[in-house]
Formats: C-alpha cells, structure tokens, sequence
C-alpha cells in the first residue's frame, strides 16, 4: 500500500498537475471561444481535484452585470451564456463578493454554512456543497474579444 508521501505517488501527482497546467497553457493562446476553453479548463481541474460544478463569468463594470459562457453545475441550470445577471451585493452572493474585493475566496462546507447563517445568500439550489472555492482573474477586455 502506497502512503501519501511516497515518492512515485508525489511525481506522477506533479506531472499530473504539470500536464494540466501545459495543456490549458498551450490552448490560452489560440481559443477564440471562451465556452470552450471553460470546457478544457473544467476537464483539467477535474483531473486534479474535486471539481463538479465550475463557471466562468464575464464581469461588465459599466452596466454591473455578470455572464456565464461556461456554466456546468450537478444540479443547477446556468443562465444562459448570452444573458446578462444584475450583480448580487457582495454581503449576500459570494461571487459577488470575489468581483467587489479582487481577491480569491475559499470556503469549508462550515464557513459557507456559517456565511449563510448570518445573512449569505445561498447560491444555487443544489445540495449543501461541500466547499466553495472561486478566483477573480481581471482582464481589460478590448472590444474586438471574440467573448
């Protein structure tokens, strides 16, 4: 039996971790489609961890409102990748919270509970998850963006 540390289980967990990284890396430079690219970014994190439900939103400062090209979620039904969502307040919706505060946020099933209990909105309408993780990464997007 393999122990967590072992030196084989660690190496083939990098060059799992390094292929992902390659293969989202060398896809970043040439999709034109950010579905798709959602679609090969879920796929790799799938590969490394934990990653049933994941979405790419893109925030438009302007109108403060959020759209979802890549949406893929258990039990949820996404808007619309065309469709653009009002953005929740920062105290109720945690991406809300990301885009306000630029930074990332990680959450236990107990802080996200605990969240909740003192006034979070509970986003979706799927079980109780097990943690939430989610990053902001800010772009300046220029108009001729194919997304």
């Amino acid at each position: 039996m393999q122990q967590p540390d072992d030196p084989k289980r660690q190496l083939h967990r990098l060059q799992t971790i390094q292929q992902a990284i390659l293969t989202v890396s060398r896809q970043a430079s040439t999709c034109r489609d950010l579905a798709d690219f959602g679609a090969l970014v879920h796929a790799q994190l799938r590969s490394l961890m934990y990653a049933d439900n994941f979405f790419i939103g893109v925030y438009e400062q302007e109108t403060q409102a959020l759209r979802f090209p890549y949406y893929s979620d258990q039990f949820d039904v996404g808007p619309a990748p065309e469709r653009w969502v009002p953005l929740d307040s920062g105290e109720t919706s945690r991406t809300a919270w990301v885009i306000t505060h630029g930074q990332p946020l990680m959450l236990s099933a107990e802080e996200d509970r605990a969240r909740q209990a003192s006034g979070g909105r509970r986003d979706g309408a799927g079980p109780r998850n097990t943690g939430w993780a989610c990053l902001c990464a800010m772009a300046s997007m220029r108009s001729s963006a194919p997304w």
